[in-house]
């Protein structure tokens, strides 16, 4: 049997638990089976539990019954209430009773199975709750800036990269600026074609025979000689880039009848009031003039400005100049080579001027002396401006720098040409005071502060010649139409001139010109971004610059340009040295500094 009080087994005939030291009640056997009938329910006293009281059957005779209170406990008491005991064996004396008790029980034996309802599971905490709905807006949140941001920044950052780009293509060609720059040619490459040409020279007049690049060699003599005779007129075109620059290049070599063989082109001035333009090509032995054009640049009104292209798969020139004074005179020429010389066949020309009362301008458009429409105007010269190849001479000039910024320039100084051919240097001209820089393309510049989405980019090769971007990014800066935000760009180009070695680790320039792409405060609404064209942050408001070399002593740096490492380098205000390529903006006291691209 078992302890009616710990359910621990014990023998039959103890009268203790040896367990738990409790009296044991020895049950009774059933004389009979016991028929199941309806209990007959024992009437409680209000506000106490329900005793219960043990069956009689009706039919059977008086019945030994259970011990009417659980294990001597007083009605009323919190402990459990036993069930009575039916007549049973004691293997199941602590199951529940069979039907009998319509009230519910108020107690179970200590160790009898109770059947209850599953308790109910706990919800979650607040904090927890909270915690969770946080986390689930930081992802909403998340998603839609990156949704709103990406395409934005794609945008603004194509546009920042575009001169980038450009820049990444001339240092794999080394000499060439496709959109923005001019031939960045390099002391290396004068100095070697100038070996070649001696040696080739000496060869040729040698008794052994001439090489195969004799005509070569011979050309470059014959067009030495015409330089040398027409030094004084080819410096006396002293304001081809404007009044006030001592800039000038007034000649080129460029194969033109691609003969493999270059043709000699310079401009010069016999009255200092125009220039005109000629072309020699090299021919049966000697040089020979292929065009003479008079007048090309004449120093009247508020002065003329030109260019001299040639055109892609054509063996022609295409020419344009104008004049401005009250109104403007533009002229659009092409020549063909007929014959080995240069003839006219197409001139065309507009005219535009103000009315008396400057109330209006009145445009006229011609060809020849034919007047025509502006359509007709229009389909010649853009169809020709469309086929440039490449530019041999230019002035300076907005609207002529837009153009030719997209092509290969050949022009250069005097002494450079000279030099080029085999000859000496005669003297120095104005242009020759500007030594080349002691950078180039490879060499990536970076004005920054390190705080803030913006930055500058530049790079300028050993010409002076610079391009760059500048963006500033303000997504605080909404409106109607753009909700993302504002970004501020500029992509630029420009030249420096007059560069001055200062000492071994400084070199001084002087800013020539810059244009930019856009027109600056212009804007334009795309992808509920505004973009606003800016000026080139670090460029515009300067006019002298500095370059200083790696091995500067930081001690000899302004402080305005030590005070923008920060945002590129790192501070450098402890070295000893400076590490890296700089430029300053004296006037603006703004610093790049260069970088790994």
């Amino acid at each position: 049997m078992f302890c009616n009080s710990c359910g621990n087994k014990v023998a039959d005939e103890a009268k203790f638990c040896n367990v738990c030291g409790a009296k044991l009640i020895q049950p009774v056997q059933p004389q009979q089976p016991v028929q199941q009938q309806q209990p007959v329910q024992q009437p409680s006293q209000p506000q106490q539990p329900v005793q219960p009281q043990s069956v009689q059957p009706q039919q059977a005779g008086p019945q030994q019954a259970g011990p009417q209170q659980g294990y001597g406990q007083q009605p009323g008491q919190q402990m459990t209430y036993q069930q009575p005991q039916p007549q049973q064996s004691s293997q199941n004396m602590y199951t529940q009773p069979q039907q009998g008790y319509s009230q519910p029980l108020y107690g179970q034996p200590q160790n009898q199975q109770s059947y209850q309802q599953p308790p109910q599971k706990k919800g979650l905490p607040v904090w927890a709750i909270v915690l969770i709905v946080v986390g689930a807006c930081i992802l909403v949140l998340g998603a839609v800036l990156a949704a709103i941001f990406v395409p934005m920044y794609t945008r603004y950052k194509a546009k920042r990269d575009q001169v980038i780009e450009q820049m990444s293509e001339a240092q794999t060609t080394e000499a060439e600026w496709d959109i923005f720059m001019t031939e960045a040619d390099t002391e290396e490459d004068t100095e070697e074609a100038t070996e070649a040409v001696t040696e080739d020279t000496e060869e040729a007049s040698d008794d052994t025979g001439a090489t195969s690049d004799a005509p070569v060699n011979d050309a470059y003599a014959a067009y030495k000689k015409i330089l040398e005779e027409q030094e004084d007129y080819i410096k006396a075109y002293n304001w081809q880039m404007g009044y006030g620059s001592s800039l000038s290049y007034p000649v080129a070599l460029k194969d033109l009848n691609k003969d493999g063989t270059d043709e000699l082109i310079f401009m010069g001035s016999n009255e200092g009031v125009s220039a005109g333009l000629n072309i020699y090509t090299y021919s049966d032995g000697e040089a020979m003039l292929m065009l003479d054009f008079e007048a090309l640049d004449v120093e009247v009104a508020g002065g003329t400005n030109f260019y001299v292209a040639t055109l892609e798969g054509e063996d022609s020139l295409f020419i344009h100049h104008y004049v401005t004074d009250e109104g403007v005179d533009a002229v659009y020429e092409k020549y063909e080579l007929k014959g080995g010389k240069y003839e006219q066949t197409d001139i065309y020309s507009s005219s535009s001027y103000p009315n008396e009362d400057h109330t209006e301008v009145t445009y006229t458009y011609y060809k020849g002396s034919e007047e025509i429409s502006k359509k007709k105007f229009k389909k010649f010269v853009n169809a020709n401006k469309d086929s440039i190849d490449s530019v041999i001479m230019y002035s300076e000039g907005d609207d002529i720098e837009e153009v030719i910024s997209k092509y290969d320039k050949s022009s250069m100084a005097y002494n450079e040409a000279l030099s080029l051919l085999g000859g000496e240097a005669t003297g120095s001209s104005s242009s020759e005071e500007t030594s080349e820089l002691p950078i180039d393309l490879d060499t990536q510049f970076m004005f920054a502060s390190g705080a803030g989405a913006w930055g500058t980019v530049l790079a300028v090769d050993k010409k002076g010649y610079f391009a760059g971007s500048y963006h500033d990014s303000d997504m605080g800066d909404t409106g109607d139409g753009y909700p993302n935000g504002t970004v501020y760009l500029s992509s630029f180009y420009g030249q420096f001139k007059n560069a001055t070695k200062i000492d071994d680790y400084t070199y001084k320039m002087e800013l020539d010109y810059y244009e930019t792409s856009d027109t600056i405060g212009t804007e334009e609404i795309s992808d509920d971004v505004r973009y606003v064209y800016s000026e080139p942050y670090g460029i515009s408001g300067g006019d002298v610059f500095y370059i200083y070399l790696p091995g500067k002593p930081v001690s000899e740096l302004p402080e305005g340009f030590i005070n923008w490492s920060y945002g590129t380098v790192g501070d450098i205000s402890n070295d000893d040295t400076l590490k890296v390529y700089g430029i300053y903006n004296e006037k603006m006291e703004e610093g790049f500094y260069s970088y790994e691209y």
